[in-house]
């Protein structure tokens, strides 16, 4: 692989396009006597501009700052050197660090996000093997080094406190951390159940992920997508509410959008013709007869299959996991009352109610925004 540069920056006069030693900062131009400005420019002894690596690895430690390299970009780009990236790549060792002592350390109880935790791994390590495999080295950093432990915080968030299922992730873990960052891999690979050295470990065939591992995946992304709308929409209620926010009331599909929804997706994977027979094949459907809901009808089902200007269809862009939850005709009203005090806490209020949109009063007129997996979310 042919590397990139690493850069850094160096004094430089616009007016004749040179760069200077790093003895220059804060003075003018040696030639013209112009204000120096900066600019990232390749690391060399004429410019000064290099940093040493025995510096850095007595300050901060090897893995440090062969994970600074190695994140900072994919081995052919180029990189600029940023003290600030390095700090924050030892604070992130620190943090997997704490992840691993805690993992060690927890107890006994099975749960349904343990499920979970385990299709994430065979996920992340699938995408982390392609990735390594094709010398993508930032791609497959990122998840071994962000994405695991942000789904290690998310069980932990969620309630997760199984040890066999925290050793079972951590094995699968530890050797993914090994090409980065092999001296905190190697230091927790017998903790967590390897045997010999990691070093000379060789990994076996992926585990493949399951169609189980796709529904359950998409329920708890479901939940997320859900938190992360919600405090977006908090920080915009926020603005108008003359009173304390202390309560959310979430409106959820009502029954007939979850009906067209599936159908939609089941015409499209029989290769339906939306354009040319979308609309005679919805006013044979028996929620087209009433006038009342007509209009909404045939807006819900265009969302659906052809989309407007600006968007696609629905099924054109939900996941595989979406379409599977949909398909199974998920209660969302009570997935998410189910998980409500968590919810709650995420977002920042003492309660949250979830119904149908038409079962109950319709709260901040949110009901004729409740879509599948996009339910209408009021703060009170």
């Amino acid at each position: 692989v042919c590397q990139g540069m690493l850069n850094a920056p160096a004094p430089f006069c616009i007016d004749f396009n040179t760069e200077y030693h790093i003895d220059h900062f804060g003075r003018d131009c040696p030639t013209c006597g112009s204000a120096l400005s900066s600019r990232s420019a390749k690391m060399s002894k004429s410019l000064g501009n290099t940093v040493s690596p025995e510096e850095m690895i007595s300050k901060y430690g090897a893995d440090t700052v062969r994970l600074f390299i190695l994140f900072g970009a994919n081995p052919e780009a180029g990189m600029d050197w940023s003290d600030s990236a390095l700090e924050a790549n030892h604070r992130q060792l620190y943090s997997i660090i704490d992840a691993m002592e805690s993992a060690l350390a927890l107890g006994e109880s099975p749960g349904p996000l343990d499920d979970w935790l385990l299709a994430r791994l065979r996920v992340n390590h699938a995408a982390w093997r392609y990735s390594m495999s094709n010398v993508s080295i930032r791609e497959g950093v990122m998840i071994s080094h962000y994405e695991m432990l942000s789904d290690w915080a998310w069980y932990i968030r969620r309630g997760g406190n199984n040890r066999d299922t925290a050793m079972q992730f951590l094995l699968g873990w530890v050797p993914m951390l090994a090409p980065a960052t092999p001296h905190i891999a190697e230091e927790f690979w017998h903790p967590v159940g390897g045997d010999g050295l990691l070093a000379t470990h060789s990994l076996g065939e992926s585990e493949h992920s399951s169609e189980d591992d796709v529904g359950i995946l998409a329920r708890e992304a479901y939940l997320k997508e859900l938190i992360s709308s919600g405090r977006g929409l908090r920080e915009l209620a926020e603005r108008h509410a003359e009173a304390e926010i202390t309560r959310v009331v979430i409106q959820t599909s009502p029954v007939w959008k979850g009906e067209l929804a599936r159908e939609s997706i089941r015409l499209d994977a029989e290769g339906f013709d939306f354009k040319a027979g979308g609309m005679d094949y919805l006013k044979s459907r028996e929620v087209f007869a009433d006038e009342q809901t007509r209009g909404e009808v045939m807006q819900t089902w265009m969302a659906l299959t052809m989309g407007s200007k600006k968007k696609r269809g629905r099924i054109h862009t939900w996941s595989q996991g979406e379409k599977q939850l949909i398909m199974s005709a998920i209660d969302e009203a009570s997935t998410i009352n189910t998980n409500s005090d968590f919810i709650a806490h995420s977002l920042g209020v003492s309660s949250v109610k979830a119904y149908p949109a038409g079962e109950a009063e319709d709260v901040a007129g949110k009901a004729r925004f409740a879509f599948p997996l996009e339910p209408g979310i009021a703060f009170l």
